[in-house]
């Protein structure tokens, strides 16, 4: 990564903007390229993004945005969208019902993906054609790895709690099939879920029976454990990856909301 910064500032003679985010690249990584930059005498500017509940210090963007940043991108996607997404893109702007998903993902979802109606139904509509139990799992590691922490799971990992053997790629569609992995952000031999109320939505529908729907809340006991114990073992190289997830997870405790540490070289 340096060297590709290092190529771009000599080509360009300019100052270089660096976007990071957390869930990407972990703060060691981050100060170790500060540092290599900086011993090589080249001038960048550092986005670190970080998603946090209650963001101290640096600049914040809140999570959900405010009703005029709501409206604006209403505004802005209704001439984008096809006619018959503008009602849902309107509610999702101006009901309150809708502001806990008032966010740029979530009007990008409202605005163009043709089977959204709202999270629940979306999520739903893709966990049926999960008919295997390892799959089962899996979702609900990377739902609880996405919803209470910034890290996702390697494909090492993954690899290793369904003890898969090999150097073969790692293709989710033959684990979960192909609707199910749409809920996945997999790339860089990592992966997660796309959104953390998408990830929280998954964790309500695996966990809770029909009983109750907060049934979810009481079971994240179990499958921590669980989540633990498949990890733990099979950490090996990646050992570090595994620490701090774990660490994120149950010690700083730091989803969601955006916020951004600007650092300049």
């Amino acid at each position: 990564t340096s060297s590709r910064i290092e190529m771009l500032f000599h080509k360009t003679g300019l100052p270089l903007l660096v976007l990071m985010e957390a869930a990407n690249v972990p703060q060691p990584a981050r100060e170790q390229l500060y540092k290599e930059l900086k011993g090589r005498n080249i001038r960048a500017v550092f986005l670190y993004i970080v998603r946090k509940i209650k963001p101290r210090g640096g600049f914040s963007l809140s999570d959900p945005i405010i009703k005029l940043e709501a409206n604006r991108f209403y505004e802005r996607y209704k001439y984008f969208a096809p006619s018959s997404r503008v009602v849902a893109l309107e509610r999702l702007a101006h009901d309150e019902q809708f502001r806990p998903y008032r966010s740029p993902f979530f009007f990008g979802l409202y605005a163009f993906e043709k089977e959204f109606i709202h999270i629940p139904d979306y999520v739903k509509s893709y966990l049926t054609d999960i008919t295997t139990e390892d799959a089962k799992k899996i979702m609900c590691f990377l739902a609880l790895v996405t919803r209470f922490s910034q890290m996702s799971l390697t494909d090492y990992l993954i690899k290793g709690i369904l003890s898969l053997q090999g150097k073969r790629p790692l293709h989710l569609n033959e684990i979960f099939g192909e609707g199910p992995s749409r809920l996945i952000l997999h790339r860089d031999q990592k992966a997660r879920i796309v959104h953390p109320l998408i990830a929280q939505e998954i964790l309500k529908q695996l966990l809770a029976s029909n009983n109750t729907k907060e049934e979810w809340k009481t079971r994240l006991v179990d499958l921590s454990c669980l989540f633990i114990e498949s990890i733990a073992n099979i950490a090996g190289p990646e050992s570090t990856i595994v620490l701090e997830i774990l660490s994120q997870m149950f010690v700083s405790r730091d989803p969601w909301q955006e916020r951004t540490d600007r650092r300049r070289t």
